[in-house]
């Protein structure tokens, strides 16, 4: 009998101990992106939640005829600047590929672009993207923590304890 009060304390201890739970979010499956008059592509909304280890990206893109292409990943402004054939920056950036595995860290809550531009004649083309979002959600709480344990548990044993160590 003495040893409970140790048990349920390391128990609560192990309960409530900072944990991840690792996530993975479908961005495109199989996303044929056609490309016309030189480019095409997709943007998608990537928020990046509280509580969670930096997000990564990763991906494939491939041309379904084998014919060389070039990818971008954008942010909105550099995706205009590019568009606008201006100075910009990208998060994944490669050149006459007709096959190219990607990944990235969004740094940001926002919109980003996925880009295929054709490199070299014939202008009209499709470009398969598959992309995934991962990340690990930091857990610090059990959730029968947040109540059940303490009324069902702890309060019953730690009145069983007092009426064994307490004298009437």
């Amino acid at each position: 009998m003495f040893c409970l009060p140790f048990l349920l304390v390391d128990y609560i201890y192990h309960f409530t101990q900072a944990s991840e739970k690792n996530l993975k979010m479908c961005l495109f499956e199989n996303k044929m992106l056609d490309i016309r008059e030189g480019f095409g592509g997709e943007s998608k909304n990537i928020s990046i939640e509280e509580n969670t280890t930096p997000p990564i990206v990763t991906g494939n893109v491939r041309e379904t005829e084998n014919y060389p292409f070039n990818f971008y990943v954008f942010e909105p402004s550099n995706y205009s600047s590019w568009k606008n054939r201006g100075t910009y920056s990208a998060y994944v950036y490669s050149t006459s590929i007709k096959y190219y595995d990607f990944h990235f860290t969004p740094d940001h809550s926002g919109e980003y672009y996925f880009v295929v531009g054709s490199s070299e004649p014939p202008q009209e083309r499709t470009v398969i993207l598959t992309a995934t979002l991962e990340y690990r959600e930091k857990i610090t709480s059990h959730p029968y923590l947040e109540g059940g344990i303490i009324i069902t548990v702890v309060i019953p044993v730690l009145m069983a304890l007092a009426a064994y160590f307490l004298p009437l």
